[in-house]
């Protein structure tokens, strides 16, 4: 409680790290705007749902990070997952050497592992859309710089993660623009298109309302303004 009054006499937003339900409440009571990463040890109830849509609160489930600790965990890296022409290299250098640097794997630990993380993805699928459903705003993020979870490509994942776990790619692109947007206090400015708000634009081949693997046919960016190749925001040898 005393780091919610702390940030409310700050002037900033509250975001909580909440992945036990008990926890979560009581952010939520403390005035958190913004949890992050999925209510996981078991099922949110109706006292969590009321106190998120009656506080405002948004949830950011954060679906994927879970899979990269298992992948480091069983000492594998894969590639097959990821586009990762948007990696920088020695991220993706480190990333694979994964098997190297795993080199002594207990595989009764990494069989568990996988049984855990079935069951967590699971649950967490189940109450982002009992959330989602009962009307409390749902943020895509990806909490990117955890293991083998890549800044870039990991945001693919999670699309794709969210999509999978029962949302329509519109409410996926939604969680994705409006409410990212507004949970950072900036809808007014920014998260959609609309009058008078700041835009960029991404140019598709696909039509990402019919799956969010469109995504992944991304040509064009409109920054600024400016159409621009994809390729002029890649990763080039020795920087950017």
């Amino acid at each position: 409680m005393e780091a919610g009054r702390e940030a409310d006499r700050a002037g900033l937003p509250l975001i909580v790290h909440a992945t036990y339900l008990e926890g979560a409440k009581d952010a939520i009571r403390a005035g958190a705007r913004l949890l992050v990463h999925s209510v996981s040890d078991q099922e949110v109830d109706d006292e969590f749902l009321d106190l998120a849509r009656e506080a405002g609160t948004f949830y950011n489930p954060t679906l994927i990070v879970s899979e990269g600790y298992h992948e480091v965990r069983a000492g594998i890296f894969r590639e097959d997952r990821y586009p990762l022409d948007c990696v920088d290299g020695a991220t993706l250098e480190k990333a694979r050497r994964t098997p190297e640097v795993q080199s002594s794997v207990d595989p009764e630990e990494v069989a568990l592992s996988a049984r855990n993380l079935e069951v967590q993805a699971e649950l967490m699928a189940r109450n982002l859309r009992r959330v989602h459903g009962s009307g409390i705003p749902v943020v895509m993020g990806t909490d990117a710089g955890n293991p083998h979870t890549l800044h870039g490509p990991s945001v693919h994942l999670e699309l794709e993660a969210m999509q999978e776990a029962g949302l329509s790619p519109h409410q996926v692109l939604v969680a994705a623009t409006l409410h990212g947007a507004r949970a950072m206090g900036l809808g007014e400015e920014v998260g959609s298109l609309e009058a008078g708000k700041s835009a960029d634009l991404l140019v598709l081949q696909e039509d990402p309302l019919e799956d969010v693997r469109a995504f992944r046919t991304l040509t064009k960016l409109v920054v600024g303004g400016e159409l621009h190749p994809r390729d002029t925001f890649l990763p080039r040898e020795g920087g950017r």
